[in-house]
Parts: structure tokens; sequence; C-alpha cells
């Protein structure tokens, strides 16, 4: 994906490891290996936090976040956390249109803020 030499990098990983009950330190290593490429070309990286869903259990859902926030301070990676406003669908799990439109804005809202910063 980033030899198409992308103007910004957007992950969102972590929500379907907390629903199934992986051990969030799982997570660390493709992390560190996205935000480490991002870096290394000196994209800005946008890391979303885990799904807010009522399916998932909030102890979980607290943990992957933990670990998600950590790598992406440790990359200077700017994180956006996903509050648990953006509406979700019957299945209890998905965002319904309404949801997705508010994530497109928050992500939308937060890349242009990357794209405007200057490097470090």
């Amino acid at each position: 994906m980033l030899n198409l030499r992308p103007r910004a990098l957007v992950l969102q990983i972590g929500s379907n490891a907390a629903l199934r009950g992986e051990d969030p330190k799982s997570l660390s290593a493709p992390l560190q290996t996205a935000l480490a490429g991002g870096e290394a070309r000196y994209v800005p990286v946008l890391a979303l936090g885990p799904q807010h869903a009522p399916a998932n259990l909030p102890e979980r859902h607290m943990a992957v976040k933990r670990v998600l926030e950590a790598g992406a301070r440790r990359h200077r990676a700017r994180w956006l956390a996903r509050h648990p406003g953006l509406s979700v669908g019957p299945d209890g799990l998905h965002h319904d249109d309404a949801g997705h439109d508010d994530l497109a804005r928050l992500v939308a809202d937060a890349r242009l803020l990357m794209l405007l910063e200057k490097p470090a």
C-alpha cells in the first residue's frame, strides 16, 4: 500500500480482535510495522481507536485501546479515539449509515489537520 505514495495513512485496527477476545499485545507487531512504514516515508499517520459497540465488552475494548494508543504515541501518529456516540446498527457491532458518515467527517477533519501540520 505504501508503494502508492499516499499523502496520509489511516489505520483502523483492533475492533475485531477485542470482540474475539484476542490478546491485545498481538496487535503490537502489525501496528508497529504499519506505523514505522508511514514514518519512514514521512507520511502522516492517523490511527483510529477501536470501535465502540454494545456487543464488545468494555474491558476488552479498553485493553486494545491502550495498546493501540501507546503504539501511536511511540511513532508520533495522530490518535483519533472513536467515541461511543457514533451510531451503531441493529447487529450491535457495525456502524450504520449515520455512524459511517460521522466517522468519515472525523477522519476528514483529522486528515486535514495532519496535512496542514509541518513535519517534526
